[in-house]
């Protein structure tokens, strides 16, 4: 798997929408504290989990949230481009619903996942898109959670 592109829509410090387009070769994300370098790979490893639906409050952008007027709704989602045999794409997202001053209402989980041929997007479900390009296995191993829980030797 050959990452290509990463697109971040309102999840935590991600306001709005976020595009990283990544080169062929070794990419080095940097920057100072706070700029969203941890909030990118967890982006990443809420896209990867394929456990179950999880839509949780704390993944909107809090900046987002305040903006919104009582009964609007908007998004947040977690989408990238990649080659794995052909042109992939997966993306994760919810929706959520200002529904008083101090309180957001989350719904419509979508995990969605295409093949990409030419001009033509076949649709998958995102999980089993990426448990075949991607194995559960493997995942456990590429997320920096630290040497100390990824029990490498054990």
């Amino acid at each position: 798997m050959i990452i290509k592109e990463i697109r971040i829509n309102n999840f935590r410090s991600y306001y709005g929408n976020n595009y990283l387009t990544l080169s062929e070769g070794l990419t080095l994300i940097i920057g100072d504290n706070g700029d969203g370098k941890t909030t990118l790979f967890e982006a990443l490893e809420w896209l990867f989990d394929t456990t179950g639906e999880n839509k949780k409050e704390s993944h909107i952008s809090e900046k987002r949230k305040s903006e919104l007027v009582i009964g609007e709704v908007d998004e947040v989602s977690v989408g990238i481009t990649f080659e794995h045999n052909g042109e992939k794409e997966i993306v994760k997202s919810f929706s959520f619903e200002k529904i008083a001053e101090d309180s957001v209402r989350t719904k419509d989980y979508k995990f969605r996942g295409y093949s990409i041929d030419g001009a033509e997007r076949n649709s998958i479900p995102g999980d089993r898109l990426l448990n075949v390009c991607f194995e559960p296995v493997i995942r456990e191993y590429c997320m920096f959670k630290g040497e100390d829980k990824l029990n490498v030797f054990d």
